[in-house]
């Protein structure tokens, strides 16, 4: 269409605007096709990973058949050596793990009354304790938590004083009840005696 001035009036589409109202059946569709569409990739991705590894241990063994038919048995003992040593390294540092732990229960069990486990096991004597890195036991612990409980005895609390409701001087401990056999005046009383305590 023209119109005055020659300008050109370009006529719009209709766009269709859909209800925002989601039809369940349409939902239902797209969240199967999205499920298929996942097992479909993982399933991909679990075949994918078994083709890698497949190809990679394929490849170091025809590697190792090459250097074994070439007799470059020098590369070969040092590939042979390089992944003996990573071994070793991983069962030098589990063990170093296993035997740390090992310790730190010992200690844990023998020094109960400790304000910090770890500096009972900084002061320890190192000397003193056997440690048997083949069976990956640990001997002496106890002798050597006694005897720095001798030396150093402000890091154990074993000055346990007793508290005013433990131990009232002039009286004889009453035999203490379960809450649900107290009677009411004894329940009043030892709510009581708890208020003055707090105050």
């Amino acid at each position: 269409m023209q119109t005055e001035g020659n300008a050109t009036e370009v006529e719009k589409p209709e766009v269709k605007v859909e209800s925002t109202e989601l039809n369940p059946i349409l939902l239902k569709e797209e969240l199967d096709r999205i499920k298929a569409t996942n097992e479909r990739l993982l399933s991909e991705s679990k075949d994918y990973k078994n083709k890698y590894s497949t190809l990679k241990s394929t490849i170091e063994n025809e590697t190792k058949k090459k250097l074994e038919d070439e007799k470059d048995w020098k590369t070969l003992l040092e590939k042979e050596r390089g992944s003996n040593q990573s071994l070793n390294e991983n069962l030098m540092k589990m063990k170093k793990q296993t035997l740390r732990k090992a310790l730190d229960f010992e200690v844990a069990k023998f020094a109960k009354d400790a304000y910090d486990v770890e500096d009972v096991i900084v002061s320890l004597d190192k000397e003193s304790i056997k440690i048997d890195e083949e069976n990956l036991s640990i001997i002496g612990v106890e002798e050597a938590v006694n005897a720095l409980r001798a030396k150093k005895n402000y890091l154990f609390n074993s000055n346990k004083k007793p508290s005013m409701i433990d131990d009232r001087p002039g009286f004889n401990k009453p035999e203490k009840k379960p809450i649900e056999k107290l009677t009411i005046n004894e329940s009043l009383a030892t709510l009581k005696d708890l208020m003055s305590i707090r105050e």
